[in-house]
């Protein structure tokens, strides 16, 4: 099995946000013959040794990276967000935002899988995907569903009338013979 890259290690921690510290702590790496976890840690990115399997499943969590990216041979490329133009009076903008770059990494990949999707496939062309814009009233546009769905009130209540007779003719049939039931009883005394 291919080494983990120890590049990869720190690369993956510092984007994430933790310290040497902090990442130890989340990932569960315990003082061991009396080395700090933070010290093991820093062995383990410094190539020192190799990180267990399942310890690699922790890191992988904690960091919000596939494991597969621990086998890169370099750091992927920061992706471009755009700007942020969110500000605290102050206040200096984060370097990064972990959760919020892996937010956006999963996003693009849902992006890619669907567009991949789209692109393969021979998908049916609908007409109303796309068929109206923000201008159109909402009466015009519940008045375009109602055409599309071919919905039709009259029909729909008529169902329910239906429904509601023939779920209730038994109902009734039981209070009736219960009724009689009482009056015989009750006639009888």
């Amino acid at each position: 099995m291919p080494a983990v890259n120890p590049r990869i290690l720190t690369w993956a921690r510092t984007t994430a946000g933790l310290s040497l510290a902090d990442a130890a702590s989340a990932i569960e790496l315990k003082e061991a013959l009396g080395i700090s976890g933070a010290d093991r840690l820093a062995a383990l990115e410094a190539g020192e040794s190799e990180p267990s399997r399942p310890l690699r499943a922790r890191m992988a969590r904690e960091y919000r990276r596939s494991l597969l990216v621990f086998y890169l041979n370099d750091p992927p490329a920061k992706g471009v967000r755009g700007k942020d133009f969110r500000t605290v009076r102050g206040g200096e903008p984060p370097l990064f935002n972990p959760v919020l770059d892996a937010l956006i990494r999963d996003v693009r990949g849902r992006q890619l899988i669907i567009k991949s999707l789209l692109e393969d496939s021979d998908a049916l062309e609908l007409p109303f995907v796309a068929s109206v814009d923000m201008r159109v009233s909402t009466g015009s546009l519940a008045e375009a569903i109602v055409r599309q769905i071919d919905f039709n009130l009259s029909t729909i209540r008529l169902h329910i009338q239906t429904t509601l007779i023939k779920e209730a003719r038994p109902i009734f049939r039981n209070f009736v013979r219960s009724l009689t039931t009482k009056l015989q009883t009750s006639s009888l005394r």
